[in-house]
C-alpha cells in the first residue's frame, strides 16, 4: 500500500505539469491571436490623407505583416509614409496592459487599427513628416486612413 501512495505521489504532479503544458499550448493568448490576424500581405485600397482621396500614390502598395512583428513594405510611390521595412509592436495601456487596438513602429509612429477582419485591416495614423529624403517639401503630413485587404 506505501508502495502505491509512492508511486501516486510521484506521478500526480507529472501529469499536473503534462496538463499545464497542454492547456497554455492550445489556448493562444489575445495577443497571439491578434498577432496572427495581422500577419499577412495586405494590399492598399482606399487611402485618405486629411479627407482627401490620394489612393493613387499607393496604387500596387503591399504591405507584409510578420508575426515576429517585422514589417516590409514595396513603398511604389513617394512621398511615402512608410518605411520599407522595421518592426512594429503593440502599445502599453496606462494601467500596464498591452493595446492590442493600437501598434507602434520602430520609428515611433503610432497607429490605430479601426477594423481586423479576416479579409480587412483599416490604420489610421498621423504622420508629421512633410520632407521626403530628397530634402525638397511635399505634403506627406497629416492624418492617413489606410484601407487594405488581404492579398490571395
Amino acid at each position: 500500500m506505501k508502495t502505491i501512495k509512492n508511486i501516486l505521489v510521484l506521478i500526480l504532479p507529472l501529469c499536473l505539469i503534462y496538463l499545464v503544458g497542454c492547456r497554455s499550448s492550445s489556448n493562444p493568448s489575445e495577443e497571439e491571436l491578434q498577432i496572427e490576424k495581422l500577419a499577412k500581405t495586405w494590399t492598399a485600397g482606399t487611402v485618405t490623407l486629411n479627407n482627401n482621396n490620394v489612393s493613387s500614390w499607393f496604387e500596387g502598395m503591399e504591405l507584409t505583416l510578420v508575426t515576429d512583428q517585422s514589417f516590409s513594405t514595396n513603398i511604389p510611390n513617394s512621398p511615402s509614409p512608410w518605411t520599407s521595412r522595421g518592426t512594429w509592436d503593440f502599445t502599453t495601456n496606462a494601467d500596464g496592459t498591452l493595446n492590442l487596438q493600437t501598434i507602434q513602429r520602430n520609428d515611433g509612429l503610432v497607429m490605430n487599427i479601426s477594423e481586423l477582419t479576416a479579409e480587412a485591416l483599416v490604420v489610421t495614423f498621423t504622420h508629421a513628416n512633410n520632407e521626403h529624403s530628397s530634402g525638397r517639401n511635399l505634403s506627406v503630413g497629416g492624418s492617413y486612413v489606410f484601407e487594405f485587404i488581404v492579398k490571395h
